[in-house]
Protein backbone atom coordinates (compact mmCIF):
# COMPACT_ATOMS: atom_id res chain seq x y z
CA UNK A 1 0.00 0.00 0.00
CA UNK A 2 1.21 3.36 -0.36
CA UNK A 3 0.62 6.04 2.46
CA UNK A 4 1.77 9.62 2.02
CA UNK A 5 1.79 10.70 5.68
CA UNK A 6 1.87 14.91 5.46
CA UNK A 7 3.58 16.39 8.59
CA UNK A 8 5.73 13.43 8.85
CA UNK A 9 8.56 15.55 10.92
CA UNK A 10 6.28 16.21 13.35
CA UNK A 11 5.98 13.72 16.47
CA UNK A 12 2.56 12.14 15.46
CA UNK A 13 3.23 11.97 12.18
CA UNK A 14 6.57 10.44 12.53
CA UNK A 15 5.41 7.76 14.93
CA UNK A 16 2.52 6.76 12.05
CA UNK A 17 5.32 6.78 8.71
CA UNK A 18 7.25 4.91 11.03
CA UNK A 19 4.88 2.25 12.28
CA UNK A 20 3.22 2.22 8.52
CA UNK A 21 7.01 1.75 6.83
CA UNK A 22 7.90 -1.31 9.33
CA UNK A 23 4.43 -2.82 8.26
CA UNK A 24 5.88 -2.82 4.56
CA UNK A 25 4.34 0.03 3.01
CA UNK A 26 5.51 2.01 0.69
CA UNK A 27 5.80 5.38 2.71
CA UNK A 28 6.47 9.02 1.26
CA UNK A 29 6.70 11.98 4.07
CA UNK A 30 6.47 15.39 3.86
CA UNK A 31 7.20 18.52 6.08
CA UNK A 32 7.07 22.26 5.45
CA UNK A 33 9.19 23.82 8.28
CA UNK A 34 11.31 21.00 9.47
CA UNK A 35 14.06 19.34 7.11
CA UNK A 36 14.63 15.51 7.80
CA UNK A 37 16.39 13.11 5.27
CA UNK A 38 13.69 11.53 3.35
CA UNK A 39 10.96 13.82 3.58
CA UNK A 40 9.72 15.75 0.41
CA UNK A 41 8.97 19.69 1.56
CA UNK A 42 5.45 20.32 1.19
CA UNK A 43 3.31 23.42 1.65
CA UNK A 44 -0.32 22.75 2.13
CA UNK A 45 -1.57 26.24 1.62
CA UNK A 46 -0.29 26.02 -1.74
CA UNK A 47 -3.04 23.82 -3.88
CA UNK A 48 -1.01 23.78 -7.07
CA UNK A 49 2.16 21.79 -4.55
CA UNK A 50 -1.13 19.14 -3.18
CA UNK A 51 -2.10 18.73 -6.64
CA UNK A 52 1.76 17.76 -8.17
CA UNK A 53 2.02 15.83 -5.28
CA UNK A 54 -1.37 13.76 -5.55
CA UNK A 55 -0.70 13.31 -8.98
CA UNK A 56 3.41 12.42 -8.89
CA UNK A 57 2.65 9.40 -5.83
CA UNK A 58 -0.64 8.79 -6.24
CA UNK A 59 -1.21 7.56 -2.45
CA UNK A 60 -4.07 4.47 -1.35
CA UNK A 61 -4.05 6.99 2.11
CA UNK A 62 -2.99 10.06 3.04
CA UNK A 63 -2.32 11.14 6.83
CA UNK A 64 -2.76 14.61 7.25
CA UNK A 65 -1.32 15.22 10.45
CA UNK A 66 0.67 18.61 9.87
CA UNK A 67 -0.79 21.43 11.19
CA UNK A 68 -0.21 24.80 12.63
CA UNK A 69 0.16 23.83 16.38
CA UNK A 70 1.79 26.64 18.47
CA UNK A 71 -1.41 27.85 20.15
CA UNK A 72 0.42 31.34 21.20
CA UNK A 73 1.20 31.70 17.41
CA UNK A 74 -2.19 30.87 16.65
CA UNK A 75 -4.15 33.24 18.16
CA UNK A 76 -0.93 36.10 17.30
CA UNK A 77 -1.21 34.89 13.82
CA UNK A 78 -5.20 33.81 12.95
CA UNK A 79 -4.57 34.41 9.15
CA UNK A 80 -1.54 32.04 9.01
CA UNK A 81 -3.12 29.64 11.48
CA UNK A 82 -6.42 30.05 9.38
CA UNK A 83 -4.40 29.21 5.92
CA UNK A 84 -2.60 26.33 7.74
CA UNK A 85 -5.16 24.57 9.67
CA UNK A 86 -8.35 25.12 7.38
CA UNK A 87 -7.36 26.28 3.99
CA UNK A 88 -4.33 23.58 3.39
CA UNK A 89 -6.49 21.16 4.99
CA UNK A 90 -9.14 22.01 2.48
CA UNK A 91 -6.22 21.80 -0.18
CA UNK A 92 -5.30 18.27 1.09
CA UNK A 93 -8.86 16.93 0.65
CA UNK A 94 -9.61 18.62 -2.20
CA UNK A 95 -6.21 17.55 -4.47
CA UNK A 96 -6.21 14.07 -3.15
CA UNK A 97 -9.73 13.18 -3.74
CA UNK A 98 -9.62 12.56 -7.36
CA UNK A 99 -7.06 10.18 -6.57
CA UNK A 100 -9.45 7.77 -4.35
CA UNK A 101 -7.14 7.47 -1.68
CA UNK A 102 -8.55 7.16 1.99
CA UNK A 103 -7.83 9.99 4.43
CA UNK A 104 -7.03 9.88 7.92
CA UNK A 105 -7.07 13.48 9.56
CA UNK A 106 -5.74 14.33 12.69
CA UNK A 107 -6.98 18.27 14.10
CA UNK A 108 -5.58 20.47 16.41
Amino acid sequence: MKILVIGASGQVGHYVAWLAQRRGNHVMGSSFTRSRSGLVKLDITRRGDCESLAHIFKPNVVVLAGAMTNVDRCESEPELARACNVEGARNVIESFQPTGAALAYFST
